[in-house]
């Protein structure tokens, strides 16, 4: 689960997203996808929306992995005790 390489940010967001910040949404992702399995898809939902929120546009596609891109709105502080 990485962060897409093809997108083109509206602004600089690339810098903001230090390894630790790589590693958290990555955390965040792989719990989603572990609720999902579990069938506990309102707590799947609940781990999207506070991603997205924080400014992670999540794409989801089958049969691959989860990508996500940072949104130029995007906010790290809103992922703060998340994990």
């Amino acid at each position: 689960m990485t962060q897409s390489d093809d997108t083109a940010p509206q602004k600089d967001t690339d810098t903001m997203i230090t390894p630790e910040l790589r590693t958290q949404i990555d955390a965040l992702l792989i719990a989603r996808t572990e609720a999902r399995a579990a069938g506990d898809y309102a707590r799947a939902d609940e781990i999207r929306q506070a991603i997205d929120a924080a400014g992670i546009e999540v794409q989801d596609k089958e049969g691959a992995a989860t990508q996500w891109t940072a949104k130029p709105d995007f906010d790290p502080s809103k992922l703060e005790g998340l994990v």
